[in-house]
């Protein structure tokens, strides 16, 4: 049993070459606020009688055409008696900027980064947090660290040629820088024990077709005490519909 709230406002802004070449995207900068609230019983099922909630707060900003960012917050969790179990808390950023002295001749580049930390509390096994090739860490194998609490920075230009490969096929390059780490509860952050990657990629997509995938090709080296950046390297191949 539960309910659920959702207040979405609407401030449309169009932006190009940002996740999928020169097609438009729509980016709602206004504020997006949804919370639910739901308790599981025992006469109805349940492990044990706990409330379930969750909240989750996202605003954007528009400075210019082409400069843009957005901030979230959520949580989540289940509360039972005294006690918060799988509670998970975050916050991030993520910040666009185009039209800087790096574009030249058919080269446009699109910078991105984005910032975040999260906090967790008596996670079960399943749900703690990683890092790795697949959520943030692009120099090191999938899930390569895990953690109660973890912070991440990234940092990308995302270069994107102006005109299509004989008039079809799109092209993109990507270079990127990674940091962060993960650590377990009760443990202090340290900043030491950041770990770092860098690397490069291609974008391949077919723009005249709807709803085509983009072919993603990551080179990403791992970086600082211990790592040896070629014999640890990571090469993946995937389809997303995003850059």
């Amino acid at each position: 049993m539960g309910i659920a709230y959702r207040r979405l406002g609407v401030d449309y802004i169009i932006e190009e070459r940002i996740s999928r070449f020169d097609r438009r995207e729509d980016f709602n900068i206004a504020n997006d606020l949804s919370l639910s609230l739901a308790f599981s019983a025992e006469i109805l099922g349940g492990d044990n009688d706990e409330w379930l909630f969750s909240i989750s707060d996202v605003q954007g900003h528009s400075f210019r055409k082409g400069h843009f960012l957005f901030v979230r917050a959520s949580g989540e969790g289940m509360l039972g008696g005294d006690r918060v179990r799988n509670g998970l808390f975050s916050i991030g950023c993520d910040h666009y900027l185009q039209g800087t002295f790096l574009d030249w001749g058919p080269f446009l580049h699109t910078l991105h980064w984005l910032g975040s930390i999260g906090y967790g509390t008596n996670l079960d096994p399943d749900r703690l947090l990683g890092l790795g090739y697949t959520n943030g860490l692009r120099g090191y194998s999938r899930e390569a660290f895990t953690g109660d609490k973890r912070l991440l920075f990234s940092l990308e230009d995302r270069i994107f040629l102006a005109r299509n490969l004989f008039g079809l096929v799109a092209l993109g390059l990507i270079a990127f820088f990674d940091s962060g780490y993960v650590w377990d509860e009760g443990e202090a952050m340290n900043l030491s024990d950041l770990r770092y990657s860098t690397g490069v990629g291609l974008r391949i997509a077919l723009p005249a077709v709807a709803g085509a995938n983009i072919l993603q090709l990551n080179w990403g080296f791992p970086l600082g005490s211990g790592a040896d950046p070629l014999g640890d390297s990571v090469f993946t191949v995937v389809t997303s519909t995003e850059f």
